[in-house]
């Protein structure tokens, strides 16, 4: 009898390491900023969703327009992101080039996952009349974003 309790807790254990060993991880949400890089000033946590396919969680932040150039400028020498350019009806980073900051958290999270920076701003304004315009002066845009991303590769 106790011989076969200890049989039977033998085969839950390597039944409970065999289902977390072939299970993903939970979706690492929240501000994914402030836990797997650094958050520059001026840049507020809105919403993290869990993502599909490769994405597995985006984090998107509101940045101030007076806030944007400091923004940017950290992006863009400490992770790599490309200067932000007008393109059509907004702002983004030039080429699409993501910034990608080192995260050892991360890392130790999920050897694949890696984390990719964005930031865009919309251009197009609406006037009074309830009609839109392009505004290209873009210290007269409102908002710019910031998406983060968790990737796995």
């Amino acid at each position: 009898m106790v011989q076969e309790r200890n049989i039977f807790h033998y085969i839950l254990y390597f039944i409970s390491l065999f289902i977390g060993y072939f299970s993903s991880p939970e979706a690492p949400c929240g501000d994914l900023l402030q836990n797997y890089a650094q958050k520059p000033y001026g840049v507020n946590f809105v919403d993290c969703k869990e993502g599909s396919g490769q994405i597995i969680a985006e984090a998107i932040y509101k940045v101030a327009a007076e806030d944007v150039d400091a923004v940017e400028q950290f992006f863009v020498n400490s992770y790599g992101m490309g200067e932000l350019e007008f393109v059509c009806c907004g702002w983004e980073p030039k080429d699409g080039k993501t910034g990608q900051p080192m995260s050892k958290a991360l890392r130790q999270l999920d050897a694949n996952y890696s984390l990719l920076i964005s930031m865009h701003g919309n251009a197009e304004v609406e006037n009074e009349d309830g009609t839109y315009r392009i505004e290209t002066n873009r210290s007269k845009i409102q908002y710019f974003y910031v998406t983060v991303q968790i990737v796995e590769v």
